[in-house]
């Protein structure tokens, strides 16, 4: 297993279990997780403003609510991941795999998805 993922997963089951009706947002901001395999992950509602996220692996992850706000996600692995209601404005999806993802009322305003890869993708009410 890689030198963050089991930190991390034991870090969100106490966030879930300390809080588990909080609507706080959790916090990985300026965080370097490039090239990471965190597939099947659940970071709901955490904020990963600014983080370094490039190649990443977040394959089958619930990020339902995350906020990657300037965020850099180019070559990462989103593929079946679970983006709705997601705060994606200004992040750097460059090459990256978005195949099947729900991207349902998402805010893609002004990210860059040059090269990406959206084949199976649902946007519905994203906003661009």
């Amino acid at each position: 297993m890689n030198r963050y993922k089991n930190t991390l997963l034991n870090l969100m089951k106490k966030w879930r279990r300390d809080e588990p009706k909080t609507s706080r947002r959790k916090k990985f901001q300026n965080i370097n997780l490039s090239r990471e395999d965190l597939s099947g992950v659940d970071f709901s509602h955490v904020d990963f403003y600014q983080a370094n996220l490039s190649g990443i692996d977040l394959s089958q992850s619930n990020l339902k609510g995350a906020s990657f706000i300037w965020a850099d996600l180019n070559g990462a692995n989103l593929s079946g991941a679970n983006l709705e209601l997601a705060q994606l404005h200004y992040a750097s999806f460059l090459w990256a795999n978005l195949s099947y993802t729900s991207l349902i009322k998402a805010d893609l305003s002004c990210a860059k998805l040059s090269q990406a890869n959206l084949e199976g993708a649902c946007g519905f009410k994203a906003k661009m």
